[in-house]
């Protein structure tokens, strides 16, 4: 057999394989109705219900650093090329900084993976929370999903303000606005003052001097 016509026949065969294990597995008619125990495990590893990142990228760190300590180990009594001194320094730095190294790059994508298992939780929780809602999505929940309703206090009532389009009350958390301003009250007019009231033993005016108008009082 051709190294070609192997590769034909192992893409059709995976294609058709792939296509019955999708149909039969994880199709979503497919969640929760299966009983066999096997084919549940198989359903849960092709539809990636639990991840195998985490456990094999410790796996492999482990794997790593006891290599580069090993490797540093002997590396310091080696002579390089076969002569000259022995590899001291160079069996140092495998021990000391190599496995700080490796541990860094896998500690960045450890993060990433935690990450991404935080969300998935939160979204599971949203949506227990909500069953009867089409959103199951952290990133297409709007406000009044993930945040409860505030209680605003008396006074308060939807009102949409003039020169505003249709619906612009509904952008509050349950259709709520604050009431329209109280108009300003118009300014009062200040009172007229009034005349000084007359002493009570101020002396009568009986009349007025005709040369020079000073007033003339009684018993003047």
């Amino acid at each position: 057999m051709k190294l070609e016509t192997a590769t034909i026949i192992g893409a059709v065969s995976a294609l058709v394989i792939a296509i019955v294990v999708f149909i039969t597995l994880l199709a979503k008619n497919q969640e929760g109705r299966l009983v066999n125990r096997y084919a549940k495990a198989a359903q849960n590893f092709f539809g990636f219900k639990y991840s195998l990142a985490e456990p094999l990228l410790k796996i492999f760190y482990v794997g790593i650093t006891c290599y580069c300590i090993i490797k540093g180990i002997f590396t310091m009594f080696c002579k390089e090329y076969g002569y000259g001194d022995y590899m001291i320094w160079d069996g140092i730095v495998l021990i000391l900084f190599y496995p700080l190294i490796v541990r860094f790059f896998y500690e960045m994508t450890l993060l990433f993976i935690t990450l991404v298992k935080k969300i998935t939780a939160i979204e599971a929780k949203l949506k227990d929370e909500n069953p009867d809602g089409d959103k199951t999505s952290i990133f297409d929940l709007d406000r009044e999903t993930i945040l409860p309703a505030p209680v605003y206090p008396a006074g308060y009532a939807p009102y949409a303000p003039q020169g505003y389009p249709q619906g612009y009350a509904q952008g509050y958390p349950q259709g709520y606005a604050p009431a329209a301003p109280a108009a300003p009250a118009a300014p009062v007019a200040p009172a007229a003052p009034t005349a000084p009231a007359a002493p009570a033993n101020a002396p009568k005016i009986i009349g007025y001097d005709v040369n020079t108008g000073a007033p003339i009082y009684e018993n003047q």
